[in-house]
């Protein structure tokens, strides 16, 4: 997937994304065990497929693969309590970007 495709850094999130040959885009997340438990990651992971579900940027036509970084996850996390919303704000910034290129 990383080869020959563009990348989009966002403050918790690294997004790599590349054409692809179907109509609707698919996407792929990797979450690192240093964010924590199984649970924390299962976590971060619904929240970021439930908002690519209910986003309009589907048929996008692309292949994104999100990750989380967990070095500002860390630091994020540990400053503000509220990293999910973090997470959804830089989520839905980074579609739409993806979305106008």
């Amino acid at each position: 997937m990383r080869k020959g495709s563009h990348f989009l850094y966002q403050n918790t999130i690294l997004l790599y994304y590349k054409e692809n040959s179907v109509d609707v885009t698919r996407i792929g997340i990797s979450v690192s065990k240093k964010v924590g438990k199984a649970n924390i990651r299962n976590k971060y992971k619904r929240i970021i497929r439930e908002h690519f579900r209910v986003s309009e940027f589907k048929n996008l036509s692309k292949d994104i693969l999100v990750v989380l970084n967990a070095k500002k996850y860390k630091h994020l996390y540990c400053s503000n309590s509220n990293f999910s919303n973090l997470l959804r704000d830089d989520l839905h910034n980074s579609f739409k970007n993806i979305a106008q290129q």
